[in-house]
């Protein structure tokens, strides 16, 4: 382990490096940031308990870790650590419009990844490169089963139900009458399923989207007609009532 940092002195004695991390195999720079110590730095950038954050500098140098090979860290220049703030944003702004394909999540100046800063949104050109990595990428096979198998049984405990219930109370009230109608009917379209209008000797007469629809047009109880269909009733209205099959090639009533 490398010796500690140095201690303070005055703030316009001291002097901060402005550094790079490249890539081994290429030496492109892929990260800029502010040091006092390169040594500490470099040590806490290959600590595994920061490596955990998944991160894409972090994720970087974990694939050069699986290959091993180590980032180099080398210094770009130093500068009087009332300044870095400044320095390090002009240092990354100049190494991106060289084309270079840097890990930092921040323009720079803030001292740390933006995980750590709530409320600040992500620069434009890193949520465009997080975008294009995830686009198109699906679950594989294997992963659905894990995740499966991680849930399976799961249940929150009462403390979370009970946060997720306050959470809740209010939600309809809090919408705007438009939205709360439209969200409604959205959620009625995706739930309903079809039913099939039955005679008493079991020929298909009539289908319709959903059981509430058939229950406008026919005028029979839309409770009734849902019993029937579930099969805890025989019949209804005079007729059989049941979810409408693919195969079922008779008529079918959208709306009332």
């Amino acid at each position: 382990m490398p010796d500690s940092p140095p201690a303070a002195s005055p703030l316009g004695c001291v002097l901060v490096h402005i550094y790079c991390l490249r890539d081994p195999r290429t030496q492109e720079i892929r990260y800029i940031g502010k040091a006092s110590d390169l040594r500490w730095r470099m040590f806490g950038h290959l600590c595994p308990s920061s490596l955990k954050t998944n991160t894409h500098k972090n994720n970087w140098i974990k694939s050069l870790l699986k290959l091993g090979l180590r980032p180099l860290c080398e210094s770009i220049f130093r500068v009087p650590v009332v300044h870095w703030e400044v320095a390090e944003r002009a240092a990354i702004a100049e190494a991106k419009a060289l084309g270079f394909n840097l890990t930092n999540e921040t323009d720079g100046g803030d001292g740390g990844s933006i995980s750590k800063l709530k409320g600040v949104p992500r620069p434009a050109d890193v949520v465009a490169r997080i975008r294009r990595r995830n686009l198109g990428k699906t679950v594989s096979a294997s992963a659905r089963i894990r995740i499966a198998e991680t849930l399976t049984g799961y249940k929150h405990t009462p403390e979370a139900r009970a946060n997720m219930r306050q959470a809740k109370v209010g939600f309809w009230r809090r919408m705007p009458i438009e939205k709360y109608a439209d969200v409604r009917r959205r959620i009625a379209r995706g739930k309903c399923r079809p039913v099939t209008m039955y005679s008493i000797d079991g020929n298909p007469i009539m289908s319709f989207r959903s059981a509430r629809v058939a229950a406008q047009v026919t005028g029979i109880g839309y409770k009734l007609i849902s019993r029937c269909v579930r099969e805890k009733r025989y019949q209804t209205g005079g007729y059989i009532w049941r979810f409408a099959k693919k195969e079922t090639n008779v008529p079918c009533i959208n709306a009332a």
